[in-house]
């Protein structure tokens, strides 16, 4: 290691001038002033969802001085939203954790495509300005940037990314990989979820924002 690394002079890299930083701009907001449209950038599709659990008795020794003696299990999921169709609350009940979130999952499949649908409508005259790119390759590429930003959801959880979603994260996650592939976004704040993402299922815990 020291033949290899005794030239090795460590040079450190500053900014000449201090800048404030900046977050990235709203795609939609970008596109307007680029496409010269007034669409509206607020995703207004919501859905938000809740867990209910039962503490189930459950004895196991983990040492001989120490045991586990009850467990929490979801049996319950409502989910809500402001999508035209789907403005009633939906409660799925089940004890067995896959089935429910495989009955959750169907739901959200059905409700997140309106919930596009409807985003796609509400940014028309952005895709009309785009339809007219005689470049492909252009067209093709701002295509690429609206359907992904029309195709991330936002559901809406309470204290979901420390307790709902931790609390069958097994079952939770094996079953969203199992219909949504394993490209799965996620931001983490030690063991709870502050986002997750999973094809057109964007879970937010609006409590660590």
């Amino acid at each position: 290691h020291l033949k290899v690394c005794e030239n090795f002079q460590k040079v450190d890299v500053f900014c000449k001038y201090p800048t404030v930083y900046e977050p990235e701009r709203n795609l939609i907001i970008r596109l307007n002033e680029i496409f010269d449209c007034e669409c509206d950038f607020r995703y207004k599709p919501i859905i938000v969802f809740d867990f209910e659990s039962l503490v189930i008795n459950y004895k196991v020794n983990i040492t001989e001085s120490s045991e586990i003696q009850n467990f929490q299990q979801g049996v319950s999921v409502s989910l809500f939203s402001n999508i035209p169709g789907y403005e009633n609350e939906i409660f799925i009940e089940n004890k067995e954790p896959i089935m429910l979130f495989r009955k959750m999952f169907i739901e959200l499949d059905v409700m997140t495509m309106q919930a596009t649908l409807l985003m796609k409508h509400q940014i028309k005259n952005l895709y009309d300005k785009i339809d007219t790119i005689t470049d492909e390759g252009k067209k093709q590429y701002y295509y690429g940037l609206l359907d992904r930003y029309v195709n991330e959801v936002p559901i809406i959880g309470f204290n979901s990314g420390k307790y709902d979603i931790n609390l069958n994260i097994n079952e939770f996650m094996s079953k969203l990989i199992s219909r949504n592939g394993d490209k799965i976004f996620s931001v983490k704040n030690g063991n709870s979820f502050k986002a997750l993402k999973s094809g057109r299922f964007s879970f937010f815990d609006i409590c660590q924002y």
